[in-house]
């Protein structure tokens, strides 16, 4: 229920849909009055609504552009060279630049630098959203079922019985190609979605050097904040991580783990092909692994890397992803092949929720169109806690409609003026129904606002 959860996202679906209203449909408002003031009871909440709002807008422009990128890939897919290129270019960003340069009016060498950010700041936003389960809230394309991440020529390392009849674990030499393409299939997005990937982007000194040309030449939100803290690439290791080093950038592949608690399942085999593999020990199951990962690191797909004090570890080249549209009747149902919901990676990944789908088709469409209505979106908090300077200037800016959304907390009963207002959003449950009564009437000095929602 939304009283106990989810209400900063029903929040910023609720204002999102309204304000599209305002500036794309309503002929009767002025341009100063389609603007949205929301009250919360506190300034915590205040703040994490704006935070969360300006990052919802962001994520679904970048998930659109790359909707709409892969959507009309001429070769039907985009790869790691192309991708940050395509999308740079669906976004807009290659006909104007107010959006995310510092400097509007760069010319010259400025501003291909800038332009060069941007477009590395989008690869790696790109890569760091195919991780696993990092937004409950917000499942990603491919958790949608509207992108598939395929791998060069994995079909053609499948049916190769030379490379297979070579390796330590000799059963495989006896499995079905289709049935090696689906373990294969699990430990490569099991790899990715961890970021076990070798890309430029995800390389720690390369970030490093990214993060002080995003300070430079790009603004918020495009650019990265002084807090954000970047994610380098993870390394997977074949045995459980060792008491030395327990930290991000090393992903456990034991039998244990989700990705070897899968392998030793009949359903990511299919049938026939399980009775090959059998069940494995701890012993048999490393073999496995490790064959697998001789087979993909022989047709160049990993790479393996030293981890230190003896211990091995591998990570997928993202050059050789390919970024495509799942097309209809993909990944449906039948023998050892997952279904919808169900797919071969490790757990569960595949959600069904016809709103996100809906929506990321819908703003990839407007994206083509070039319809700019989302960038003009941006939320900021009005607190007791903001500097009174900063304050004042958002006020400014909010009473020019310059700024579309603002949360405020008590703060806003002292007499601000805000100029014309005519649509007022109520966060939070008021202590007393007199509360927001009287701060509704003081906020719509030119008449009364109109309530587009009640509590959440």
């Amino acid at each position: 229920g939304l009283s106990g959860e989810g209400r900063s996202s029903a929040t910023t679906v609720l204002t999102i849909s309204a304000l599209r209203y305002l500036l794309e449909q309503d002929q009767e408002l002025s341009d100063e009055a389609k603007k949205l003031l929301g009250f919360t009871d506190n300034r915590q909440d205040a703040s994490l609504q704006a935070g969360h709002f300006n990052d919802f807008i962001q994520v679904l422009l970048l998930r659109g552009g790359l909707l709409a990128a892969v959507s009309s890939a001429p070769e039907g897919y985009l790869t790691d060279s192309m991708i940050a290129q395509r999308v740079f270019e669906q976004l807009g960003f290659d006909k104007a630049g107010e959006e995310y340069l510092e400097n509007p009016d760069a010319r010259g060498p400025g501003r291909r630098r800038a332009e060069e950010a941007m477009r590395a700041v989008l690869a790696y936003r790109l890569y760091f959203d195919l991780r696993r389960g990092w937004r409950y809230n917000n499942p990603n394309l491919e958790q949608l079922g509207l992108l598939e991440i395929a791998y060069e020529d994995l079909t053609e390392l499948c049916e190769d019985q030379e490379i297979w009849s070579s390796l330590p674990f000799r059963a495989l030499a006896d499995v079905s190609p289709k049935g090696r393409e689906r373990a294969l299939r699990l430990l490569l997005d099991t790899m990715r979605r961890s970021l076990c990937i070798k890309s430029r982007y995800l390389d720690p000194i390369q970030q490093e050097q990214l993060r002080n040309r995003s300070y430079q030449y790009l603004k918020e939100p495009w650019g990265f904040t002084e807090e954000e803290q970047l994610q380098p690439a993870s390394v997977l290791v074949l045995g459980s991580l060792p008491r030395w080093r327990r930290d991000l950038t090393l992903t456990s592949g034991s039998s244990r783990s989700q990705l070897g608690q899968a392998l030793k399942r009949e359903s990511t085999w299919g049938k026939k092909d399980f009775q090959h593999i059998g069940k494995l020990g701890a012993d048999q199951y490393g073999e496995l692994l490790q064959s697998l990962l001789q087979a993909l690191q022989r047709y160049g797909l990993v790479e393996e890397d030293d981890v230190g004090e003896g211990l091995r570890g591998y990570q997928l080249l993202g050059e050789f992803l390919l970024w495509r549209p799942r097309q209809a009747g993909e990944g449906q149902a039948g023998e050892g092949q997952a279904g919808e919901g169900q797919d071969t990676s490790a757990g569960n990944y595949r959600v069904d929720n016809d709103y996100f789908r809906t929506l990321y088709q819908t703003v990839a469409e407007l994206q083509t169109t070039q319809q700019r209505t989302l960038f003009e979106l941006e939320a900021r908090e009005h607190t007791a806690q903001v500097d009174p300077k900063i304050r004042e200037k958002r006020e400014e800016r909010f009473r020019k409609a310059d700024l579309r959304v603002l949360f405020c907390s008590p703060t806003m009963e002292l007499g601000v003026d805000i100029a014309t207002l005519n649509t007022v959003y109520m966060r939070n449950v008021p202590p007393t129904p007199a509360n927001y009564a009287q701060r509704s009437g003081r906020a719509g000095r030119s008449g009364p606002p109109a309530l587009v929602s009640t509590e959440c």
